[in-house]
């Protein structure tokens, strides 16, 4: 019943994606051919962004990519890179003309890199992702990931002031999602975190790899009994191979790393003999050095991402703000999809309160995404209880601290001290990334 239900759902709402599954399913088997698809499917994205799109038009023109309606693709690589600022300073100009004629949905990142940005995805964009996904549950690990036992361990900040939505409970009912909720990490929390794993025998156990490895530690430290999922899905952040060793640990599981993000959702996934396969159908990747080409094999390079199916707001050579091991070729598992080495993207910190909970990084994201007048923020733990806040504004936009203020001191207690700074920038290391939490006491 909670299959046909879920199907009807899906249909009314424009979010099934057979169509998309099949197409997928026949690249993967070697009818359809993958390069084919890719290049018919970047021409058809940059005529529409050509045509449609107000920002595009002399970006693709100016780089020779499209003349006199005809599209050159040798001319690609030349497509100024798309970055965070672009999309923020320029939404309007991305997004398509004929957005109104299109089902689409609004959303935001988190804010990951300290810069959060609003986002429009069209469903055709959401159905690519949602097949990817599903393929990838299905041939690399083995299970139905409409109808497997799901637990989620993430970060809502919404439901700390807002409860979960009815909508929200019927799709985990329908999805056999038990979510669990890990903004507010203490002991008593993960120990109810464990015995509802324990009581629910999730078929996957899937999260932000910080929350999996905290609650991975948890349960090697107190020698507790863990259900085993088949497998443990860690997504999100950078895994490194120590938190993959205390998960897998803990959980008596396999750790696979599935790598994708809110703008490009379904990158690649990590395949049993530890490849990371690059969905190609979805998203086209490249590997760049500091002066734009191909990085070599084996070097660190940027991650820069086209968004094949998003129409309402393309993204084209959009850079994520990761950086990532060039890997070539083909892996031994026989997958048809090219490879992707060592992805280093960003590790959350938390901020400690002075009783010992954690509170994780993303709850200050979740503040922070649909703040529109934030441009970037960084937010520095200087003892359990003062907290300085970096903000670069955005514009001439309003400033107006009330309601994230407010909301902080929910959380971090009414003793609080919290210090608002308004910047120029904010202060880079000599690798140019940062963490968007910094603790002096985690």
């Amino acid at each position: 019943m909670k299959s046909l239900l879920l199907l009807l759902l899906t249909k009314l709402s424009g979010r099934h994606f057979k169509e998309e599954l099949r197409t997928i399913e026949s690249i993967n088997e070697g009818e359809v051919d993958l390069e084919g698809f890719v290049e018919r499917s970047l021409r058809n994205l940059l005529v529409h962004a050509h045509d449609k799109v107000r920002y595009y038009r002399p970006v693709l023109e100016g780089a020779g990519v499209i003349t006199g309606g005809k599209v050159s693709l040798e001319n690609f690589s030349k497509v100024r890179i798309l970055r965070r600022a672009d999309v923020q300073d320029r939404f309007q100009d991305l997004l398509s003309e004929d957005i109104s004629k299109r089902r689409y949905y609004t959303d935001a990142t988190g804010g990951s890199t300290g810069r959060p940005i609003r986002l429009v995805r069209d469903l055709n964009s959401y159905r690519w992702a949602k097949a990817a996904e599903f393929f990838y549950y299905d041939r690399f690990i083995g299970v139905d990931e409409t109808l497997a036992k799901k637990v989620v361990i993430w970060g809502y900040a919404r439901e700390l002031f807002q409860g979960i939505s009815m909508k929200d409970k019927i799709i985990h009912y329908l999805t056999n999602t038990l979510y669990l909720n890990a903004y507010l990490l203490d002991k008593d929390k993960l120990r109810k975190f464990v015995q509802k794993i324990n009581n629910y025998k999730p078929d996957i156990l899937r999260g932000f790899s910080s929350f999996l490895y905290v609650l991975g530690k948890y349960v090697l430290e107190n020698n507790l009994e863990v259900h085993s999922p088949k497998a443990v899905i860690s997504t999100a952040e950078t895994l490194t191979s120590h938190r993959r060793g205390v998960i897998e640990d803990a959980f008596g599981a396999r750790v696979y790393n599935f790598y994708g993000a809110a703008e490009v959702p379904s990158i690649a996934g990590e395949c049993n003999r530890g490849s990371m396969h690059i969905f190609f159908f979805n998203n086209l990747v490249e590997m760049l050095d500091k002066e734009g080409n191909p990085a070599p094999e084996g070097s660190l390079g940027k991650i820069v991402v086209t968004s094949l199916h998003n129409y309402a707001m393309p993204l084209i050579r959009y850079e994520i703000g990761d950086m990532g091991v060039a890997k070539y070729g083909k892996c031994s598992c026989g997958s048809v999809l090219p490879v992707l080495g060592e992805v280093s993207g960003r590790l959350t910190e938390f901020v400690v309160r002075r009783d010992g909970t954690l509170l994780a990084g993303e709850f200050f994201e979740g503040i922070f995404k649909f703040e529109e007048w934030i441009s970037e923020f960084q937010v520095i733990q200087e003892d359990y209880d003062r907290l300085r806040i970096l903000v670069v504004p955005k514009g001439k936009a309003d400033i107006n601290f009330e309601t994230p203020h407010e909301r902080i001191l929910r959380v971090m207690g009414a003793d609080c001290k919290i210090r608002w700074e308004i910047v120029d920038e904010i202060p880079r290391p000599p690798s140019g990334k940062y963490l968007y939490i910094r603790s002096s006491v985690a």
